[in-house]
C-alpha cells in the first residue's frame, strides 16, 4: 500500500511540475500628481525602472509610494514629496534680528504676514524692504510662492541714524565686498588680492565717517618688466622689443639676433632653454643670450666619371606602370646610342651613388634620397661595353643630367617665419633638398597644422609661414613613435636590419616628408622618435620574431632610457589578410601588445588606427579586426584614430601601388583623415 501512495504523490508532483503557468506581464505607471511621467511592461516578479528624480517647485522629492522590486500586478505608483523649508531673516542695518517670526515657511503657507510693531528707540517701524532689491517698496506680507529664502531688513521712519552702501571694487570691474555702514560710522577696507603685472596703490575713497552710499575702487599702476639681449661675446645688445607689460600683446616675439662673423646663429636661450617666444602673463624681467656655433665650411665633393665607359645615356624614360594606377618607372633609355644591345636583359645594372639612387636587375631606378648620382650598364657578352648615367633625383621623379651640373651646386634661402610675419630663422639649402624644420612658436588658444609650403625638394628662394586653428592642444613639441608594417616604412628611418617597401621603384614619390606618418609629424609639430615598422609583419604570435607582440619588437619604441610622448599603432592590414591568423589569435595578441606597451611606456598617449578599405583583405575580415582594435581602445581608454572611411571601394585603387601600398596620393588621404582624427580627439574640429 505505501509503494502504491507514493507512487501515486510522484505522479501528482510530476504533472505540477510540468503545468507551471507563463508568468504574467503588468503594467506599472509612474505618475507626478497624476500625471504619467513613465508607462513600463514589467515581467511579474521583476524590477521596473524607477524613472529619473522629479522636480517640483517648493518640494523635495522624498521617493515613491510603492515597491517596485518585485512586481506582482498593475501597479500605479505615485511620486511622494515633502515641503520645502525657506528661511526669513530680519536686519535692523547690519545687525540680524533674531526672536521674531515666522523664520520660515513654505509654498502651501499661502500670504506670510511679516511681524509688527516694532519697537525702537527714536524711531517708528514703517514695515520691510528686502535686502537684496535696491528698492523703497515696504512690505507687511509676501505671497508664499515666491519659494526662496528671503532677508529683510526693517525700516524706521525716523532718518537718524542713517545707513548706507559701501561697495569695494577691484579696480577691473569686479565687486569684491559689501558693506552696510551707519552714518559717520567708518568702513572696513577688505584685504586686496596680488594681481600678476600690477602694484597695488590704494584706494581712490576715503571710508573713514560714511555719510552717502559710497562705491571704492582699488587702484593699480601697471608694471614694466625688461627685456634685456646678450650678444655672443656677453655683450648687452641693443635689440628690442626691451621692455613690455601683461598688456602687450599675447605673445611676444624674439628679434633677429646681431651677425657673427663666421658664426651661425641658433638661437636665443634662457637658462639653457631655447626661445622663440613667451607670453606677456609670464610677468617677469626677461634675460636672453644669443648663442652661435661656428659655421662648418663642408668639403663639396666632386662627382666623378669612371673614364671606362664608352657611352653616355641621353635620356631617363618615365614609363607608365602596367598595373595602370597612375605610377611610373624610370628606366635609362637607349635611344640614340649605337650598342650591340638594347635588351635590358643582357646587362649588369649598378648603382655608384646607391645612397641616392638604386636599380634593379630590369633597370628601374628608385630614389633613396635627393641628390646627383651615377648609373652603370655592363653588357654581360661584352664587358668592354659600358654605358652611364648621371642622374638627378628628387621628390619629383630621376631626370637625365651631367657631371657639370651636379658639381655645381646651387643654394636657396628657405625662410621661415611666425604667425605675425616675424622670421624664426633662416636656412641655406642645396637645390632639391630638404630644410630642417624649426619648432613652430607657441600661440596662446591656437594649436600650429602645419607649414604654409612644402620644406623639402627646394628649387627657389622661398618663404614658410606657420599656420594656426583657433583651439589648444598639446601636440607641439611632442616626441612620437611609429608602430607598423610596410604601409608605414621609409629606408634610413627604421631599426638597422627591418625590410622596408619603401621608397619602391613603381611608387610616385621618393621622399621620406611624402609618408603619412612624416606628414602628421611635420604638420603638428611634433619630431620623430623612433619609427619602428618591419615590412610583413604582423601583431599575431606565431608569426615569427618581427610579431609586434614579441618583446624584441617593442623594444624598438624607445630610445635608450628616453621615451616617446606619443605612440602611433598602425597594424593589423598583415593580419587580416592571412589565411594564417585566426581572428582569435589576433584578438588575444593585440590585447598582449597593448598591455606590454603600457608597461614599457607608461606615460606615453597612444592612439590605435582601425584598418582602412584595402584590396588585400576581404571587407568582413577588415570589420572583425577593426572591431577588436576598437575594445582595446576602450578596455585600455586609449584615443582612437578611424581610417574606416578614409578609402571607398570605387576610389581605393586610385590610392594604391598594389592591393596594399599607397601612392602619393593615398599617403596624403591618410595623413589628412589622421591629424583631423587627432585634433578631433583633442576637442578641435
Amino acid at each position: 500500500m505505501k509503494k502504491i501512495i507514493f507512487i501515486f504523490l510522484f505522479f501528482v508532483l510530476l504533472i505540477l511540475t510540468s503545468c507551471e503557468k507563463e508568468k504574467n506581464v503588468y503594467e506599472v505607471k509612474f505618475l507626478v500628481d497624476e500625471g504619467v511621467v513613465s508607462t513600463q511592461q514589467i515581467v511579474e516578479g521583476e524590477s521596473a525602472i524607477l524613472p529619473n528624480s522629479p522636480e517640483k517647485i517648493g518640494y523635495t522629492f522624498i521617493g515613491w509610494d510603492k515597491e517596485t522590486s518585485t512586481v506582482q500586478s498593475d501597479l500605479e505608483v505615485n511620486a511622494m514629496f515633502e515641503l520645502k523649508k525657506y528661511s526669513i531673516k530680519y536686519y535692523d542695518g547690519a545687525t540680524e534680528l533674531t526672536g521674531l517670526s515666522p523664520v520660515e515657511y513654505n509654498i502651501e503657507s499661502g500670504t506670510i504676514e511679516l511681524p509688527k510693531g516694532l519697537v525702537k528707540e527714536g524711531y517708528e517701524f514703517l514695515g520691510w524692504s528686502l535686502v537684496s532689491i535696491s528698492s523703497d517698496k515696504i512690505y507687511e506680507s509676501f505671497s508664499a510662492t515666491d519659494a526662496c529664502d528671503k532677508n529683510f531688513i526693517a525700516l524706521w521712519k525716523k532718518e537718524e541714524p542713517k545707513t548706507y552702501t559701501v561697495t569695494f571694487e577691484d579696480g577691473f570691474g569686479n565687486c569684491i565686498d559689501t558693506q552696510i555702514i551707519e552714518e559717520g560710522k567708518n568702513a572696513v577696507v577688505p584685504a586686496i588680492y596680488e594681481k600678476i603685472g600690477y602694484k597695488f596703490l590704494g584706494w581712490d575713497n576715503e571710508t573713514n565717517n560714511i555719510t552717502s552710499n559710497l562705491l571704492v575702487k582699488a587702484t593699480w599702476e601697471l608694471i614694466t618688466y625688461s627685456i634685456k639681449y646678450f650678444d655672443g661675446d656677453n655683450e648687452l645688445a641693443n635689440l628690442g622689443p626691451s621692455e613690455y607689460t601683461v598688456e602687450s600683446d599675447a605673445s611676444i616675439n624674439l628679434p633677429n639676433a646681431p651677425e657673427k662673423e663666421g658664426y651661425e646663429f641658433i638661437g636665443w636661450y634662457s637658462d639653457d632653454v631655447r626661445v622663440v617666444t613667451f607670453f606677456s602673463s609670464d610677468a617677469e624681467d626677461k634675460v636672453f643670450e644669443a648663442k652661435y656655433q661656428e659655421k662648418v665650411i663642408e668639403e663639396v665633393k666632386k662627382l666623378e666619371l669612371p673614364n671606362d665607359g664608352d657611352y653616355l645615356f641621353l635620356n631617363i624614360k618615365k614609363v607608365p606602370h602596367g598595373s595602370g594606377n597612375g605610377t611610373y618607372v624610370y628606366q635609362p633609355d637607349f635611344t640614340g646610342l649605337d650598342v650591340p644591345s638594347t635588351s635590358v636583359t643582357e646587362y649588369e645594372w649598378t648603382s655608384l651613388t646607391p645612397d641616392v639612387v638604386t636599380i634593379s636587375q630590369w633597370s628601374s631606378i628608385s630614389v633613396v634620397s635627393p641628390g646627383y648620382g651615377i648609373i652603370k650598364a655592363s653588357l654581360v657578352g661584352d664587358k668592354k661595353c659600358i654605358i652611364y648615367a648621371v642622374v638627378k633625383a628628387n621628390a619629383d621623379g630621376v631626370f637625365i643630367s651631367s657631371i657639370e651640373e651636379a658639381n655645381t651646386k646651387k643654394t636657396y634661402v628657405v625662410t621661415f617665419m611666425d604667425f605675425s610675419n616675424k622670421v624664426i630663422e633662416k636656412q641655406t639649402v642645396e637645390e632639391g633638398k630638404s630644410a630642417t624644420l624649426p619648432t613652430p612658436p607657441e600661440k596662446k588658444g591656437y594649436t600650429f597644422i602645419g607649414w604654409s609650403k612644402d620644406h623639402f625638394n627646394i628649387q627657389s628662394d622661398v618663404t614658410i609661414k606657420a599656420t594656426y586653428i583657433k583651439g589648444t592642444s598639446d601636440f607641439l613639441g611632442k616626441k612620437v613613435s611609429i608602430l607598423g608594417d610596410s604601409i608605414s616604412t621609409f629606408k634610413g628611418y627604421v631599426p638597422d636590419g627591418y625590410p622596408c617597401f619603401y621608397p619602391y621603384p613603381t611608387s610616385d614619390f621618393g621622399d621620406v616628408n611624402q609618408t603619412w606618418w612624416m606628414q602628421v609629424i611635420n604638420n603638428l609639430g611634433m619630431s620623430l622618435h623612433k619609427n619602428n615598422s618591419y615590412s610583413g609583419s604582423c601583431v599575431s604570435s606565431g608569426t615569427g620574431n618581427s610579431s609586434t607582440v614579441t618583446d624584441s619588437r617593442l623594444i624598438e619604441l624607445v630610445d635608450g632610457n628616453e621615451r616617446p610622448d606619443i605612440i602611433l599603432i598602425f597594424m593589423g592590414s598583415n593580419d587580416c589578410a592571412s589565411k594564417y591568423v585566426e581572428l582569435s589569435t589576433f584578438t588575444s595578441s593585440y590585447k598582449t601588445m597593448i598591455e606590454k606597451i603600457k608597461v614599457l611606456c607608461p606615460d606615453a598617449k597612444i592612439y590605435l588606427f582601425t584598418l582602412p578599405v584595402s584590396n588585400m583583405y576581404s571587407e568582413e575580415n577588415r570589420d572583425n579586426y577593426n572591431e577588436v582594435i576598437r575594445e582595446n581602445v576602450k578596455e585600455f581608454s586609449l584615443n582612437l584614430v578611424e581610417l574606416d572611411e578614409a578609402f571607398t571601394d570605387s576610389n581605393v585603387g586610385d590610392n594604391l601601388l598594389d592591393s596594399a601600398h599607397h601612392n602619393k596620393a593615398g599617403m596624403k588621404r591618410l595623413s589628412e583623415v589622421i591629424i583631423n582624427e587627432m585634433l578631433k580627439i583633442a576637442g578641435i574640429e
